[in-house]
């Protein structure tokens, strides 16, 4: 494909798909060879290589290495004076719309929050991560209830209970999505007032308008300083 006459941006761009497309498939050898080149490409495209590369060291549990790419990405996009450097946008993709900047402080986030265990909750996580964006939802949800049945008690368990209800919510499998966020608005996870969102949300899918009312009503009065509260309040209003 590459020896058509593309410009060299789009030679770039078909270069970093095939890379995210190896990550996706598990196939992180092949991956890193084509990000390490573009790593040093200014703008742009080096700092989409420095994400996917991070991405590829998350998914082996090669954390130490991962963070250090994010990081590469959060300073190359606070460096650069061009707007919308950190911002990819295409069509297609599990990385659609993804502004690089954010999401690599949110990695960082991740791998540092979650140490426990010695990390093994948090490596079963990142190959979960990795089955869903490749669409093998099976996979990716008995890795998601290995976390639970084997680290109860894991740092990582609000993550882990709303990935579950979500990938249940993607599959309209509402019920099963409800009793997981149930579980997790019930937990004392920072993530709780999300868990109770998702189930006004669940409950309006199920067409049980009364018991959406009841769990909106009950984000705003259990986590007023939640900003989910907007949408709670919003959502009260358009029921009613």
């Amino acid at each position: 494909v590459e020896r058509l006459p593309y410009s060299v941006s789009r030679i770039f761009d078909i270069r970093l798909r095939r890379a995210e497309c190896n990550i996706l498939l598990g196939n992180y050898s092949d991956a890193e060879a084509i990000l390490n080149p573009i790593t040093s490409t200014p703008g742009k495209y080096g700092i989409e290589a420095h994400k996917l590369l991070g991405d590829s060291y998350f998914y082996q549990g090669k954390f130490n290495e991962a963070v250090e790419e994010y990081q590469k990405v959060v300073n190359s996009s606070s460096n650069t004076s061009s707007p919308g450097t950190g911002i990819t946008i295409r069509g297609q993709s599990p990385y659609e719309g993804l502004n690089w900047n954010n999401d690599a402080l949110a990695m960082i986030a991740l791998v540092k929050g979650n140490s426990d265990y010695f990390q093994q909750p948090l490596t079963l996580y990142a190959e979960a991560l990795r089955l869903e964006l490749n669409g093998n939802y099976q996979a990716a949800l008995d890795n998601y209830n290995a976390i639970l049945q084997r680290f109860a008690d894991c740092m990582l368990k609000g993550d882990v209970l709303l990935a579950i209800g979500n990938l249940y919510l993607r599959q309209k499998q509402f019920k099963k999505a409800l009793a997981s966020f149930e579980q997790l608005a019930q937990s004392e996870s920072p993530l709780s007032p999300e868990g109770k969102m998702k189930m006004g949300d669940v409950y309006q899918e199920l067409n049980n308008p009364s018991q959406a009312v009841a769990a909106y009503s009950d984000l705003i009065q259990k986590y007023p300083g939640s900003v989910l509260t907007t949408y709670a309040r919003s959502q009260i209003r358009m029921i009613a």
